[in-house]
């Protein structure tokens, strides 16, 4: 992805001498390798493959750039273990035409070394023999930066770098999906979206004995398909902290890993928690008791981050009166869950909203404690 980094006034016609991109020897062996990298620019950390081929003392690196990660960085490698990248390392020309100012435009990308001051300079990492990993030196960040007609633009800054042999560790595992069959009860989210202000659209919520799970909650879970996985307490859902969501990536772009965090945001300080959400049964909604954060990677004390941040969320419901009474299966039937019902006979008739028999009363013995909306023979109850 090659950004156009400036708005200017004018537009002067540039000159710019030919160079060309670093490529390693073809001779040499090609590493894969994987960094973990923060970007102060854009506030968030991610984990990415990069390629590494050692040639003699020269160390290069395919990918550090995360804006341009198809183009190589060299450095060289001393006795002690540490790689000098010197700086202004040409990446590419970029060009083309401005619509907007009518003209053709042409300026180099270049990669830097900045200092904690944000003095340009060499970049630098050393590598630990006994690990084999590379770090980044703490006085040295990597930057890119534009060049245009003698003035240097940055795009981003990449800080806290770490290169090792292991897979990333920044990986979730397996996002939750919705088990087969589990009858979602539609609701609809309205909540303020710190970039898209108000919004509105479909979720879902479904309870199948004491596990919950939200559905469509955000834009990405509904691009992805995958869900929250929680557990019912009284009358509350609640969904543990940093759940993974998904993970993003094209041909242009590293990988990018989401979790799902209750969160607090007030532009300065970040507070994370369990998603909680509080069932009023008047109104068959739910509220949430913090905001839904989508965090580009785990929050740490160092990064904050995140691709949606939806305060002020509630997810209401059709109403009890819409509810289609779950008393319709017959006795020893199939539910819409599918397959007869696990609890056998349905003695006295009794269902819950999401349509399963209940083997016994829901107002005696053990099951006299419990909580909810229930229906028999058509009829709601409530306690």
């Amino acid at each position: 992805m090659k950004r156009l980094f400036l708005l200017l006034l004018t537009v002067l016609p540039l000159s710019v001498m030919a160079e060309e991109p670093i490529t390693p020897p073809s001779d040499r062996p090609t590493r894969t390798m994987y960094a973990n990298v923060t970007s102060t620019f854009y506030n968030y950390t991610t984990d990415t493959s990069v390629e590494m081929v050692l040639s003699g003392q020269d160390v290069y690196i395919q990918g550090l750039c995360l804006s341009y990660p198809e183009y190589w960085i060299k450095g060289t490698m001393n006795a002690e273990g540490t790689i000098t990248f010197p700086q202004r390392q040409f990446l590419f020309l970029n060009e083309g035409y401005d619509d907007y100012m009518e003209t053709d435009y042409s300026y180099p990308i270049y990669a830097y070394g900045i200092s904690p001051d944000g003095a340009y300079c060499d970049f630098k990492m050393h590598y630990d023999y006994d690990t084999d990993t590379y770090t980044s030196d703490p006085g040295t960040d990597l930057t890119e930066v534009a060049d245009y007609y003698g003035s240097l633009y940055p795009n981003d800054r990449y800080t806290n770098i770490t290169i090792s042999s292991s897979s990333p560790s920044e990986e979730g595992g397996t996002p939750t999906v919705l088990p087969d069959g589990l009858k979602v009860k539609p609701y609809t989210l309205s909540a303020m979206e710190w970039t898209q202000g108000e919004i509105t659209y479909d979720a879902g919520i479904a309870i199948d004995g004491t596990d919950a799970y939200l559905t469509d909650f955000c834009m990405m879970a509904q691009d992805s398909g995958h869900c929250l996985k929680g557990y019912t307490q009284g009358d509350y859902l609640i969904f543990p902290a940093e759940q993974y969501l998904d993970t993003y990536e094209d041909d242009t772009t590293p990988a990018t890993h989401f979790f799902v965090y209750g969160a607090d945001f007030d532009g300065a300080t970040l507070s994370t928690s369990d998603l909680i959400l509080y069932y009023d049964r008047e109104t068959d909604s739910y509220t949430a008791s913090a905001g839904i954060m989508v965090s580009m990677g785990r929050i740490t004390s160092s990064t904050v981050s995140f691709a949606e941040f939806l305060t002020g969320v509630v997810f209401q419901g059709e109403g009890i009166e819409g509810i289609e009474a779950p008393s319709t299966f017959p006795k020893g039937e199939s539910s819409d869950k599918g397959g007869a019902s696990p609890l056998g006979g349905n003695e006295g008739g009794y269902f819950d909203l999401q349509g399963r028999a209940l083997k016994t009363s829901p107002f005696k013995g053990e099951r006299g404690r419990l909580r909810g909306i229930f229906f028999q023979n058509g009829e709601k109850l409530i306690r």
